[in-house]
């Protein structure tokens, strides 16, 4: 239906599919339909696990299609750190959401992706740095995308 919906308007539309699996059976059958039902890449995101298992099952279907992959990082490292995502890259092209840091991706440090040749960094406006409402919107953010609570002690305040 997204892609239908867009038909009326004198633009072109792409839209990337859900590209968090670990599962390479037969290329990831379920990466494998979601482009062929029209997705022009796929997006990874910590959400649902931007594992280093998950990271490289959507490159290899990518090598494979010759489509884009898209990766939000795991900004609390949970899965993994900075180097080892990375590493699960294994030289292939990727693009990173929020490199600079701010709006997501491996605290303190994603910035580190953009010496790799094959990353394309970019940035989105949640993260703009500088603004007025810049940490307490994080903060919330970061509550809300990881299900944690201020009332805690273990968690962010």
């Amino acid at each position: 239906f997204m892609i239908e919906s867009t038909d009326g308007f004198p633009m072109n539309f792409g839209f990337t599919g859900k590209g968090n699996t670990s599962d390479m059976g037969k290329l990831s059958q379920a990466l494998v339909e979601q482009i062929e039902a029209g997705a022009i890449g796929l997006k990874i995101h910590e959400d649902w696990g931007s594992t280093p298992a998950a990271i490289d099952c959507a490159l290899e279907v990518a090598e494979a299609l010759d489509i884009q992959i898209l990766i939000h990082t795991d900004t609390l490292n949970e899965s993994s750190c900075v180097e080892q995502t990375i590493e699960a890259f294994h030289g292939r092209t990727i693009h990173t959401y929020h490199t600079e840091g701010a709006g997501g991706g491996h605290a303190p440090d994603i910035i580190r992706v953009c010496s790799e040749p094959n990353c394309i960094p970019s940035s989105t406006n949640p993260t703009r740095p500088y603004t007025r409402n810049t940490v307490d919107e994080h903060l919330d953010m970061l509550l809300v995308c990881h299900h944690l609570d201020k009332n805690l002690k273990e968690d962010p305040r």
